[in-house]
């Protein structure tokens, strides 16, 4: 067993996976330019620290957008940009509902 400080690593821990896909566009034309994409992640087994243990967590997605646009002119240049993320879990660690580590919404509470 692994320890770092007073957190350790649980026993049956496991590398956590990631698939992730990505949609984007650029688009320019006289000094304006534009550009964005789209993007989901889903993760499985993510570690996080339940009761001082790293342990294998559950699995959760994260989406999202970024969008930027930008103007220039003779020796001036602008841009602006925005992005925007949601995460949210597609189920929990029976350890972590029981210690209420996560709370995601008020429909949630511990088992």
């Amino acid at each position: 067993m692994l320890a770092f400080g007073d957190t350790r690593l649980a026993d049956d821990i496991k590398a956590a996976h990631a698939r992730t896909a990505e949609a984007g566009f650029k688009f320019r034309h006289a000094g304006f330019a534009v550009s964005g994409s789209l993007y989901r992640q889903t993760v499985k087994d993510y570690i996080a620290p339940v009761n001082y243990v790293l342990t294998n967590s559950g699995k959760f997605t994260n989406t999202g957008y970024e969008i930027t646009a930008a103007y220039r002119w003779q020796g001036l240049h602008a841009r602006a940009g925005m992005s925007h993320s949601t995460l949210a879990p597609e189920r929990q660690n029976r350890r972590q509902r029981r210690a209420g580590f996560f709370r995601w919404d008020a429909s949630t509470t511990p088992a």
